[in-house]
């Protein structure tokens, strides 16, 4: 940090120790996401998966509402993996000890 610039050491010191916090921060929103696109169908809209779960459940179709309830947590799943697939190409190199 010795003569550096404040750009030169957001870039190469701050940065890189917060990436794993922001990877953790974008592994959760991406879920609560799903929550709450499926929570706002639910309330106000008129297609998508939790306006399909709500009349389904009004219509007593318990199948209908568990296959709903499983794609919206694999969508759940597979958005979470594929933030930890990025951190892990970027963090990659970040724990080499050469």
């Amino acid at each position: 940090t010795m003569g550096a610039n404040r750009w030169t050491i957001f870039k190469k010191i701050q940065l890189p120790m917060a990436l794993p916090a922001i990877f953790s921060g974008l592994k959760l929103s991406v879920v609560y996401c799903v929550v709450g696109a499926t929570i706002g169908e639910w309330l106000g809209a008129s297609e998508g998966l939790g306006y399909f779960s709500r009349r389904m459940s009004g219509n007593l179709q318990a199948d209908a509402v568990f296959a709903s309830i499983f794609l919206l947590s694999m969508l759940g799943i597979v958005l979470f993996l594929l933030i930890g697939l990025l951190e892990k190409q970027v963090l990659k190199n970040k724990y080499r000890f050469n």
